[in-house]
């Protein structure tokens, strides 16, 4: 009997378990974006192009937005944007007695908004000009009647038309006051409740910055044909000239009272643009073109690769 009861014991006996499991699935990792929107991207931000012979009365091109102003220049050198509009149809061609194109003590402007429309704030903003192109169609714009002797030699049309050129930016905070983005101070805060306010704090009696630099201590040549002379930082030129934002300019943002380095994302401004012409601009600048194109690159606070919109 004792013998049978033992082999009815199993030697491996099993049970039943509750059992309970949870999960973490999907684990996904996804990089921010840093874009820039620009409202005039692809197009020009001014054109002030004669159409046919530059006569009395000819029509001037315009780029959409532009406004042509006669400068009521200062004993100081500074001028006022708020007197002597002219009566020109932006986008259009009007007829301006005696314009046809640029004349000197000529003041344009136009503006274009400018922004990180991206997920991540951007580290900074910078605006450039990678390279100018200057053309001088002498023939096509002088005569007998506008001979200019330098030297014995005859100058009309063979100026560098960047030499008489003034470029100043900046934007209004909506704080009574405006960020210089071109001008003696890039990136100044100036006390300022209009445009007028903002360009004569950040233009002071410069009338803004020159397009185009000359090494130090050497006189521009004049042009010698009518064929594009392109002027690019990367290139030594006989003609020492380079852009002077060849290597960028920090556009600075407002916040909090003053001026910051990051765009945080969804900010924008509204950034105006003035170009002068000198008023003592003489002969040697008639029919001479230059062409500029703005750059505009931003990089995220880590340092990523830039993204820029022209």
């Amino acid at each position: 009997m004792v013998f049978g009861t033992a082999a009815l014991v199993h030697p491996d006996p099993t049970y039943a378990l509750f059992a309970a499991q949870t999960t973490n699935p999907a684990n996904t990792f996804q990089a921010g974006t840093v874009r820039l929107s620009n409202s005039r991207s692809g197009a020009s931000l001014f054109l002030s192009t004669a159409n046919g012979p530059v006569t009395p009365s000819t029509s001037i091109s315009l780029a959409s937005g532009t406004t042509v102003l006669a400068p009521g220049l200062s004993p100081t050198g500074g001028f006022s944007v708020t007197t002597g509009t002219m009566s020109l149809m932006p986008g259009t061609a009007s007829q301006v007695t005696g314009l046809g194109g640029l004349a000197p003590g000529t003041v344009m402007t136009n503006s274009l908004t400018i922004g990180n429309v991206g997920t991540l704030s951007a580290g900074r903003v910078v605006l450039s000009v990678p390279a100018v192109t200057l053309v001088n169609p002498a023939a096509q714009s002088c005569d007998t009647s506008t001979v200019m002797l330098v030297g014995s030699v005859d100058v009309c049309g063979r100026g560098r038309l960047t030499d008489v050129l003034r470029v100043t930016a900046f934007y209004l905070t909506g704080e009574g006051s405006a960020v210089c983005v071109l001008g003696p101070n890039p990136g100044a805060l100036v006390p300022a409740q209009t445009d007028t306010d903002a360009l004569l704090g950040c233009a002071g009696s410069t009338l803004g910055v020159p397009l185009t630099q000359a090494v130090s201590g050497q006189t521009l040549p004049l042009a010698t044909s009518a064929d594009p002379l392109n002027l690019v930082s990367t290139t030594v030129l006989d003609e020492r000239i380079t852009p002077v934002l060849a290597t960028g300019t920090l556009v600075r943002n407002y916040r909090n009272g003053a001026t910051v380095d990051d765009w945080e994302a969804g900010r924008t401004r509204t950034i105006t643009f003035v170009v002068a012409v000198d008023p003592q601009a003489d002969n040697r600048y008639q029919g001479a073109q230059a062409v500029a194109t703005l750059t505009w690159t931003s990089t995220s606070l880590s340092g990523a690769p830039a993204v820029s919109a022209p």
